[in-house]
């Protein structure tokens, strides 16, 4: 029903041209995103873990394990683990100083690397999210569709980086994309999007993304909560974003900030006031 509600909110939306809803339709019907989400999402950090780890199989010779071969293994992994941190923290740096052409040599450098599936799948994440931090979001875009493998943080970096550079409707294809491809939203996907719909300045696709979220169970997710706040503050709504502050089981300093300045915006200043105060107990 709600996918239904979604479609018919499109079609009388008048914040856009009619042409342009195609590919939001498409997103609300879309049959994977009618799919319960898993609780679970994977992670992009850089890091040791004991099931990454490649172990040789251990010997006993004379009840002695030959534990040298694993310790050699460890530290070859982690002295990789600690190579890819290097070029990680390099390709910040270049997105800090808007190093273009650097950030291409890293690029370059990884391209001839051997590395591991997973381990270059973050780098290429990373030098995608350097390419549209540094303007050049035709490059971002011409790797993202060479990268044969992706994750959550590949679709986020191309929804936002979408957002960055004024293509709003191509933010909403990769969001589209992203579901088709079989990956499930995370809570920063979504707070991505509701970016998207704050741009748009469209508060009915907002609802309908609030929606969609309720259905996954990411109502007690202080991430996309307090994106819910801005959005709902930001595009003049003050009923809706009251709802989801009084009904989020955990609040932090941005959330609170979100609230106040939404009521505030909207000329309730009374209210505001009020929840300083409570913020304040």
């Amino acid at each position: 029903m709600i996918v239904a509600a979604s479609v018919h909110a499109i079609s009388h939306m008048n914040c856009h041209s009619s042409a342009k809803f195609g590919i939001l339709e498409a997103i609300f019907c879309c049959p994977v995103f009618q799919c319960q989400l898993p609780t679970t999402s994977s992670s992009n950090r850089v890091g040791v873990s004991t099931s990454e780890l490649s172990l040789p199989n251990t010997k006993r010779s004379n009840g002695v394990v030959h534990s040298k071969m694993f310790e050699a293994s460890v530290s070859s992994e982690a002295s990789h683990k600690a190579q890819v941190q290097k070029l990680v923290d390099l390709l910040h740096l270049w997105v800090k100083e808007e190093l273009l052409n650097e950030a291409k040599a890293v690029h370059g450098y990884i391209l001839k690397s051997n590395l591991l599936e997973n381990n270059l799948l973050l780098l290429l994440n990373h030098v995608s999210h350097a390419y549209s931090k540094c303007s050049d979001f035709s490059s971002c875009q011409v790797l993202f569709e060479k990268m044969s493998q992706k994750n959550v943080f590949s679709w986020i970096v191309m929804i936002v980086g979408s957002i960055e550079n004024g293509l709003l409707y191509d933010g909403f294809k990769y969001f589209h994309e992203m579901l088709e491809y079989g990956m499930f939203p995370d809570g920063f996907a979504y707070s991505a999007v509701l970016r998207l719909c704050v741009a748009l300045g469209c508060i009915e696709l907002g609802k309908m993304v609030h929606a969609q979220m309720v259905v996954r169970g990411f109502t007690s997710n202080v991430i996309v909560n307090t994106s819910l706040l801005n959005m709902y503050a930001k595009l003049g709504n003050v009923e809706d974003p009251s709802l989801v502050f009084n009904s989020m089981s955990e609040r932090n300093a941005v959330s609170w900030n979100a609230i106040i300045s939404g009521l505030t915006a909207n000329g309730l200043h009374l209210e505001a006031f009020n929840c300083f105060l409570e913020m304040k107990k």
